[in-house]
């Protein structure tokens, strides 16, 4: 239900902004960083809500790609691709290729975390040569969402400021642990 209303509200640069760190960032490690709603309005609904926790997956993966870009310059990805139970969503799956700038495809099979392994152990035994061609041969994917040029350029400012709040809040971290754990008050 909320896919289906949320996939109706514009994207605006004035949207609310969530950071999903609520046990800290594992990636890079900053256990002091913690979740927090940014930019909300009165006129702000559950449903912008929701949009923001959805964005703040994509542009937290929109920093990871930036950073792989910086230490690979020659890499080109042509696809990304995505399992699990955020998969079915139309609307998650076009905010991911927005802010990735990619086509992003969903893996068909369910199985997809042991059909994986058993391509690892069937090549570790020797059962098949290329683990490449098996797993192209195993995991079919359903046709892919494409970015939308106009959203891409809007998600890209969406990003530099996610990464701007990151950097404020972990530094508003570091400066908390001197304070009231949550045990002494």
């Amino acid at each position: 239900m909320l896919d289906r209303l949320a996939a109706r509200v514009a994207m605006r640069d004035d949207a609310p902004m969530f950071v999903p760190h609520l046990s800290g960032r594992a990636c890079p490690s900053q256990p002091q960083l913690r979740g927090a709603w940014v930019n909300l309005a009165r006129h702000h609904t559950l449903v912008h809500l929701y949009l923001a926790v959805l964005e703040s997956v994509a542009l937290e993966y929109g920093v990871y790609l930036g950073v792989i870009r910086r230490l690979y310059r020659g890499l080109m990805l042509r696809e990304l691709r995505v399992t699990g139970g955020g998969e079915r969503s139309n609307l998650w799956n076009r905010i991911k290729a927005e802010t990735l700038d990619r086509p992003i495809a969903r893996v068909r099979r369910s199985e997809k975390a042991p059909m994986g392994a058993a391509i690892l152990a069937g090549a570790g035994a020797g059962l098949f040569r290329d683990v490449r061609e098996t797993a192209e041969r195993w995991a079919r994917c359903g046709k892919a969402v494409r970015p939308d040029r106009l959203a891409v350029a809007q998600r890209r400012g969406r990003i530099a400021r996610y990464a701007s709040l990151i950097a404020h809040l972990a530094s508003f971290g570091e400066e908390s642990q001197g304070g009231i754990g949550e045990h002494d008050a």
